[in-house]
């Protein structure tokens, strides 16, 4: 009889014990999932906030470019305020955008990129042409930043270097066409100079245009 009761005992105990450490596996397989979710929602809300800093500063560099009037390529006083104004807001969107973990790097990677490709202004090129560049690559670095910010999925990052030729072959064009609507205009009043016809047929070549037939020459035997 004690044998049947300490078999038993055994089993129960057995059981219980299994029971008790099946319980405590599941609780602490629990608790670890419930604080590495914590560290993890953590994580992103440190991410976000590095996020917004870096869009706040690429948004205050963009009010500022779009706010300049240089004229032409500007003055060596006009280029160098803008350049400092570029120089700080850039550190500081950078310093934050670098911070998101590599968890993040479909966010971080292409916004540190496109502005690692907005150069100072140094007079060389138009400021209507840097603005245009500058401008593409600030909104491409907003986008990325917006989207995960937005909680968004990260998008593939595009080839700036081709989307800035682009934009500005057809910026080039659309002022090439409108000085050629100009000069056809001029042509309906009165006759063009030789170096007005050389840069209409400069610009109908670079267009691709086709260049009016010339004039016919009148025939000697004709005339009186």
């Amino acid at each position: 009889m004690n044998e049947i009761l300490d078999m038993l005992w055994s089993k129960e105990f057995g059981i219980a014990l299994l029971g008790a450490l099946v319980g405590g596996g599941f609780t602490m397989l629990g608790s670890w999932w419930q604080t590495r979710s914590s560290n993890k929602a953590a994580m992103r809300v440190q991410a976000q906030g590095h996020a917004l800093r870096g869009s706040d500063a690429i948004t205050q560099l963009r009010v500022h470019l779009e706010a300049q009037t240089f004229q032409g390529r500007g003055s060596t006083e006009t280029r160098a305020a803008w350049n400092r104004e570029r120089r700080g807001l850039l550190v500081t969107a950078r310093g934050a955008i670098m911070l998101l973990p590599d968890e993040f790097e479909g966010t971080r990677n292409p916004a540190l990129d496109a502005l690692g490709k907005v150069e100072s202004f140094s007079g060389y090129s138009a400021w209507a042409e840097y603005r245009l560049a500058t401008g593409l690559l600030l909104s491409e670095a907003l986008k990325h930043l917006g989207m995960f910010l937005r909680g968004s999925e990260a998008v593939e990052a595009r080839d700036m270097d081709l989307v800035l030729a682009a934009a500005i072959d057809a910026h080039k064009r659309q002022l090439a066409q409108k000085e050629l609507d100009s000069l056809n205009e001029r042509v309906e009043y009165m006759d063009l100079t030789d170096e007005e016809r050389e840069e209409a047929r400069e610009l109908r070549d670079f267009l691709g245009l086709p260049h009016p037939p010339a004039p016919a020459a009148e025939d000697p035997e004709s005339t009186p």
